[in-house]
């Protein structure tokens, strides 16, 4: 197979013909990133904040300025298993606690920084059959990790100022044990480039959740 295929199966996420004529499942590779970008969530209101997360990952999106099919975020832990994989291994059972809901707290005056890997994922992919461990498993659609293109983005998340009905146990480093809840807030609208040669800093502002006339 010439390099020239191997680079058009790779980047279009469909599968693609062999010279001799067979189904390539190379489409369906997971894509290195090219680079990682820090974004640094600041709280300036008077309020703590508490970020959604499952399975121990934000619960937010990075949304690129040119339309993409892809969602661009860290890829979540428990249960995932992207195409490539499952050519390598069958569908895992996912226990019901192997995907925690959690909060990441940012309390009031501090901030916590995000560090995204530079990759999103491509989801509701229809892998021929015979790339899969088990061909069982090609009922299911599956994902793809795909590298972001350079270029502009914003970063999409809500804070919510309460953990839990009743309050939540936190850790040291921020991570609290519960749903958030409560009052909710985006932060500043904000676009910026990436790659990026610095962190880049997402801001809630003094009035996120509303100042007194």
């Amino acid at each position: 197979m010439g390099l020239a295929l191997i680079a058009l199966a790779a980047c279009d996420g469909t599968a693609v013909a062999d010279d001799d004529g067979t189904t390539s499942c190379l489409g369906y590779a997971d894509e290195e990133a090219y680079a990682s970008l820090t974004v640094r969530i600041r709280n300036d209101s008077a309020l703590d904040i508490y970020l959604p997360a499952q399975c121990a990952w934000l619960d937010y999106r990075f949304v690129p300025t040119e339309p993409s099919d892809a969602i661009y975020r860290n890829r979540s832990g428990g249960c995932l298993q992207t195409c490539a994989e499952l050519q390598e291994e069958p569908q895992r059972a996912c226990a019901a606690d192997d995907c925690a809901t959690t909060a990441l707290l940012v309390p009031s005056g501090g901030s916590a920084d995000l560090v995204w890997d530079g990759t999103g994922l491509l989801t509701g992919l229809d892998m021929p059959a015979g790339c899969y461990r088990d061909p069982n498993d090609a009922s299911t659609p599956c994902s793809r990790i795909v590298a972001a293109k350079p270029g502009e983005y914003r970063l999409d998340i809500t804070g919510y100022t309460q953990c839990g009905e009743s309050g939540c146990t936190c850790e040291p480093d921020g991570t609290c044990w519960g749903q958030a809840t409560g009052q909710s807030a985006t932060p500043d609208p904000m676009a910026f480039q990436f790659p990026a040669s610095a962190p880049v800093e997402v801001v809630f502002n003094q009035c996120a959740f509303g100042c007194a006339d």
